[in-house]
């Protein structure tokens, strides 16, 4: 799957309140090989926020199965989902796995490239990308802000709001890190087992139970 600018491996843009949730036990399975584009390029969704002025919305997720070879964009790379601006996201019971995730410029994650939003729940996720020593056959990198989960993560609520839980994750991702064009690390900036970059706006509150980065 191909583009130039928004690219998901099943959905490209969402605009709308959203939601795949399994029935008797039901799973989501996406298998591909390449996922390649701009901006907001996601294995399974690239983009996902309001239309012009419209409300911040909810995404959910839940009992899927996404594996992809490589996922490669400019900015906004993620093994899952590109970049989301949400009111909600939940994401439940997701095995995601991946060999390279690969950003040009900033923000790429085995899971979400970059996410803003008021509330994110991530429950039950195993995350693994493939292991190898040689960068350019396995894991994440990018110009700035690579990690294993979320390269760049903003929480909006209001203060002293609970607005981030993050329980039960498995994170094992082979390589993680951040690499100028001319194949030197001085000058670039945040690489992450978990989560690279974080901004928390009126004193929200985050949880990180339960989980465990390999």
């Amino acid at each position: 799957v191909s583009g130039t600018k928004i690219v998901g491996g099943l959905i490209g843009k969402i605009e709308a309140p959203f939601e795949f949730l399994s029935q008797d036990e039901t799973v989501l399975n996406v298998y591909l090989n390449i996922v390649s584009g701009g901006d907001s390029v996601g294995g399974l969704i690239g983009q996902s926020q309001p239309n012009g002025e419209s409300a911040l919305f909810g995404v959910k997720l839940v009992s899927i199965k996404n594996e992809a070879n490589e996922v490669s964009g400019n900015n906004y790379v993620g093994g899952l989902i590109g970049s989301a601006k949400v009111g909600a996201l939940s994401i439940e019971k997701v095995k995601n796995t991946f060999d390279r995730i690969v950003a040009q410029k900033d923000y790429a994650a085995g899971l979400i490239g970059s996410v803003s939003a008021n509330k994110i729940t991530i429950d039950d996720v195993y995350n693994l990308g493939s292991a190898s020593s040689t960068l350019e056959d396995h894991g994440v990198y990018a110009l700035n802000y690579a990690a294993g989960l979320i390269g760049g993560l903003e929480l909006l609520a209001d203060d002293n709001v609970l607005t981030s839980i993050i329980t039960k994750v498995r994170n094992e991702i082979g390589s993680v890190t951040t690499l100028h064009q001319d194949g030197e690390h001085e000058n670039s900036k945040g690489a992450a087992g978990l989560i690279s970059q974080i901004n928390i706006k009126n004193h929200a509150k985050a949880e990180l139970n339960g989980s465990k980065i390999l």
